[in-house]
């Protein structure tokens, strides 16, 4: 049989074959190694940005890290050196005033009369064992109890005025506090660490002043008007008084 007859039956043998095939789909062989190179290719790019990301970005995103991590220790350091130093001037302070205590107690051993001597020496002990209490408010009401005459006495004048050098100090870290809590709208609280300034010092303008703001952020005119008449009374140099004219509506 010749070759092309041959060729043209193998053919038809092949077209018969599919004829009789169920029906599928069959996709040429060039398409699948489309796909797969397609899939190749991805996966690649895929690797290669991961690659550029750890060689280019990732540096730089981990120096950034690093940074904010050292500004925290660094900010952390000077936080817990800055409570370091607040506690050694407390521990300072704490033997100052033990110091002067166990003066007074001395002093007022020599005393053998029964005059009121004994009895403001006393006094001033009571104060400074408040002061290291953190009594402040009572250090005060003791301090107000002693007669003009006991101010008379050079040592009990010297002890008086550094009682009430105490009581500034401390009036002007309560007043510190009020300001910050009144920039966060805390009026209430403000009030409260006002009231114990002005215990220690009623005569400290800026924290009358703020007092009588307070009230009237609270709604409270009525309360902060005697403060603010106060500012302008007796302090009109203060500075206060155009604020004061727009809070009283003048």
């Amino acid at each position: 049989m010749p070759e092309s007859s041959r060729r043209i039956g193998r053919q038809k043998v092949q077209v018969e074959e599919f004829a009789d095939a169920p029906d599928e789909v069959i996709i040429p062989r060039n398409r699948e190694r489309k796909g797969l190179i397609f899939g190749i290719a991805l996966v690649l790019g895929l690797a290669a940005g991961l690659l550029c990301y750890h060689l280019l970005l990732y540096p730089t995103r981990l120096s950034r890290m690093n940074q904010d991590n050292n500004q925290r220790l660094a900010l952390e350091a000077q936080k817990q050196e800055d409570q370091s130093s607040d506690l050694r001037k407390k521990d300072k302070e704490i033997a100052n005033l033990n110091a002067r205590i166990e003066e007074l107690e001395k002093g007022l051993d020599s005393y053998t009369a029964s005059n009121g001597v004994i009895h403001w020496y006393e006094s001033l002990i009571s104060a400074y064992k408040s002061c290291l209490a953190e009594e402040y408010g009572n250090a005060a009401d003791t301090l107000a109890l002693l007669p003009e005459e006991a101010l008379e006495d050079p040592r009990i004048k010297t002890v008086y005025d550094e009682l009430k050098t105490i009581f500034s100090d401390r009036a002007k870290e309560l007043y510190t506090e009020a300001v910050n809590l009144f920039n966060a709208w805390d009026y209430s609280h403000a009030v409260r660490s006002l009231q114990e300034a002005l215990k220690l010092d009623p005569e400290y303008p800026d924290a009358i002043y703020l007092m009588g703001a307070c009230y009237y952020e609270l709604g409270d005119p009525e309360s902060g008007k005697p403060y603010f008449e106060k500012i302008m009374k007796d302090y009109p140099d203060a500075g206060y008084t155009t604020v004061i004219q727009a809070y009283m509506g003048q």
